[in-house]
């Protein structure tokens, strides 16, 4: 178990002071910020459905639909979970 315990504490990282630029060997270790964007908002549908939900608060399902030109209903509703 301490063999364990020592590779726990290798992998731990001394924290960056908030406001200081991050070096050069962070930078490549961090993802690019748009492709976290589009990993959670990517996908051919959910930026078309957001559009469509922009303007009021409560749609229905198949105001949705019609509005989303091309969308099944498959893809709809895996879409809105």
């Amino acid at each position: 178990m301490p063999v364990k315990k020592e590779k726990e504490k290798k992998k731990k990282k001394l924290r960056r002071i908030p406001g200081t630029p991050p070096d050069k060997s962070d930078r490549a270790k961090t993802p690019d910020p748009l492709f976290l964007f589009n990993k959670l908002l990517g996908g051919k549908w959910k930026m078309r459905i957001l559009w469509v939900l922009r303007d009021e608060t409560g749609k229905r399902y198949g105001q949705i639909k019609t509005s989303v030109e091309g969308i099944t209903d498959m893809m709809l509703s895996q879409s809105l979970r």
